[in-house]
């Protein structure tokens, strides 16, 4: 973590470029991961709640971040239907972290539909990414204007341990 924060550009967006939302999103994605893993610990309403909460707000920030929800659906998944059945077994906390989730979204829900008419607004409109075209991919990677792993060089060993993590797993 140390080397992330000092390695990257994760000072600089939480410091001088605090209004962008890197920052927020880091500090979230750490909160969501300390509470997965102590939900997976011992799992308890009050833990599915909070991080009902803390993903909702995750994808909130950013509609894109909804992915975030992969983290614990698939924590330290051993198989698809084992996790299936811990969560119709534990269908309560499925349920308020659903209703969690959901919290978070009402207030701006109304507030795009009191100002635009509209129940969901794109913020981004205009900014699509393309997984099939290369070009975009490799300037996604590698563009000085925003490339990750121009901003940020200490990922490339993070890709690296990957494929070493691959042969050992």
């Amino acid at each position: 973590i140390v080397s992330i924060s000092l390695a990257t550009n994760l000072f600089y967006n939480t410091t001088l470029n605090a209004i962008m939302s890197h920052g927020l999103l880091f500090s979230l994605y750490s909160i969501l991961i300390y509470f997965t893993q102590k939900y997976f610990e011992n799992p308890s309403n009050k833990k599915a709640i909070l991080i009902g909460l803390v993903a909702g707000l995750i994808s909130l920030t950013r509609m894109t971040e909804l992915y975030c929800l992969l983290i614990p659906l698939l924590w330290g998944i051993d198989s698809i239907s084992d996790r299936i059945r811990y969560f119709i077994q534990n269908f309560n906390h499925l349920l308020v972290a659903l209703i969690a989730f959901i919290i978070p979204f009402i207030p701006q829900i109304v507030y795009w539909k009191y100002f635009t008419g509209d129940w969901i607004h794109n913020g981004y409109v205009g900014e699509t990414f393309n997984f099939k075209n290369p070009i975009q991919i490799y300037r996604g990677l590698f563009s000085f204007d925003n490339g990750w792993l121009i901003w940020s060089p200490i990922m490339i060993l993070s890709i690296v341990g990957l494929f070493y993590v691959r042969k050992k797993a």
